[in-house]
This record gives C-alpha cells, sequence and structure tokens, in this order.
C-alpha cells in the first residue's frame, strides 16, 4: 500500500512512518547494521520514540538505538527516500533497503531502491532538500 502525498498536505501525516503505530512493521532498525538486513524485533524488547513503537532483538539493540535514535532510525522518517527524492511520502517495505555512509534508507519497493542507488549522490542531495519541508 503506497501513501504517496504531496508534502504540501503534510499537516496530517505522522512524522514517523508506522502500520498501527508499529515502526518497520516491528523490524529491529540495528539490525540492518549487525545483521545485514531486516530481522523482526520482539515484544520483550519495545521503546517508544516519537509516537511510534518500534522493536528490537535484544535489551543491547533497543539501548544502543536509544543512545541516538535519530542516527539509527531510517532517514526521512521510515518514508520512502526514492519518494523523498520526488518531494512525495511513500509507504516504505523494511525489505527495501540500502546502508549508506553508516544511515539506513528504507524504500517503498525494490525497483524504488535499484532507481535511489543509481545516482546516490543527486537522490540523496534532493531528498535531503525536501525532508525539512516536511520535518519542519
Amino acid at each position: 500500500m503506497a501513501l504517496a502525498l504531496p508534502l504540501s498536505v503534510r499537516a496530517d501525516v505522522p512524522a514517523i512512518y508506522a502500520l498501527d503505530r508499529l515502526t518497520l512493521a516491528g523490524v529491529d532498525p540495528v539490525a540492518y547494521f549487525t545483521h545485514g538486513g531486516p530481522v523482526p524485533g520482539d515484544r520483550s524488547h519495545e521503546l517508544m520514540w516519537r509516537g511510534t513503537t518500534w522493536r528490537f532483538v535484544s535489551a543491547a539493540h533497543r539501548d544502543w538505538f536509544e543512545m541516538d535514535p535519530v542516527r539509527n532510525a531510517p532517514r526521512y522518517g521510515c518514508y520512502c527516500a526514492c519518494g523523498m527524492e520526488q518531494g512525495r511520502l511513500l509507504a516504505s517495505d523494511p525489505a527495501a533497503f540500502a546502508l549508506h555512509e553508516g544511515r539506513l534508507y528504507v524504500f517503498s519497493e525494490p525497483a524504488a531502491r535499484e532507481v535511489w542507488l543509481s545516482d546516490i549522490v543527486t537522490n540523496l542531495a534532493s531528498a535531503d532538500r525536501h525532508w525539512p519541508e516536511f520535518a519542519g
């Protein structure tokens, strides 16, 4: 389900993309760095941050995230990075991801990931220009 909204209608859009307030469909954001990809988190290792629930595979992962959640969370509020590059909010799929310079990016689908990676420098610069319009 892709949520595609121009940034000008962001008033009712949450700062973090989450279905039923569960971020990344319950996938541990730290696991992308430690395990190389998405790993389901556990309810016993949850954390509330920015109005959503984040799950982790361990207390150590939860604590690591909590030390610097802005750095450890996916960029652009867990919205699709390729959509942000286009100035649109798109839902993300935790299975479509990329790590770049120590940051996590998620995408709406694998094809969006491939578009992003085809010119990451330009796409990153464009997404970074759009993000403040949404993030405030």
